[in-house]
């Protein structure tokens, strides 16, 4: 005796496919639909915190921000564990968000900088 995915009733074999999983169509579509959105949600969360960190940066270096402390960065709401890029050299973590770069320590961040085009489009490490 199988039980739906969906609701949990009992599944009755009359004719058609023998592993089904699920009672009824609007079942399936639910079940689906349930598991899509949750999907697709935690996409648009990881996109809005990638969004959110750029204007930090972004408004770090209009106002001429090279280097801040890891804590005010916090109180700005920034996403330490958000990224589009990580580079390891010379034992320092680069982090880079869409086209702007960063060395990230333990306690600041630092040489905050735009990467030039040509290198963004490579992917060139620092």
């Amino acid at each position: 005796m199988q039980h739906c995915l969906e609701c949990g009733s009992v599944i009755f074999q009359y004719g058609g496919r023998k592993d089904r999983k699920f009672c009824s169509a609007s079942c399936k579509n639910k079940y689906w639909n349930r598991q899509t959105n949750s999907r697709q949600g935690y996409h648009l969360k990881i996109i809005a915190q990638l969004d959110h960190n750029y204007k930090i940066l972004s408004r770090l270096l209009s106002i001429g921000v090279l280097s801040i402390k890891s804590e005010d960065m916090r109180l700005l709401g920034f996403h330490f564990d958000v990224m589009t890029g990580h580079h390891r050299r010379m034992k320092r973590d680069w982090y880079e968000c869409f086209d702007i770069r960063y060395l990230q320590m333990p306690s600041r961040i630092s040489n905050l900088q735009y990467i030039p085009v040509e290198d963004a489009a490579v992917g060139q490490k620092p």
